[in-house]
């Protein structure tokens, strides 16, 4: 059972931590995937009904995301062909989140 004073999680933080701080590529690959759908959602909804919501809200979080990208990319270019594939999936709807984020403020 949860201790009442357990602070909610971001939605993201799961999967962010989870591509950032795993050394298992299966489990990279599952949360990139993850994170792809909700940027993809937040894109969506942003318009409707998400003014306020970031989907990022920490900047550490978005460093460490940044560099394990690029350690993956650099690592898993030649070893992990989903993994990559998932990564720029990944890049592909968090930039049409900014995109769509920009044009609602």
């Amino acid at each position: 059972m949860l201790s009442s004073t357990t602070k909610p999680m971001a939605v993201v933080t799961a999967p962010v931590s989870l591509i950032s701080f795993s050394r298992n590529s299966a489990v990279q690959m599952a949360a990139t995937r993850v994170l792809s759908i909700l940027c993809f959602i937040a894109s969506i909804f942003q318009s409707y009904s998400m003014e306020n919501v970031n989907v990022f809200t920490d900047t550490i979080q978005i460093k460490e995301l940044s560099s394990t990208i690029c350690l993956i990319l650099y690592e898993e270019v030649n070893r992990n062909e989903m993994l990559i594939i998932a990564i720029f999936d990944l890049l592909n709807f968090a930039s049409r989140y900014q995109l769509y984020n920009r044009g609602t403020r």
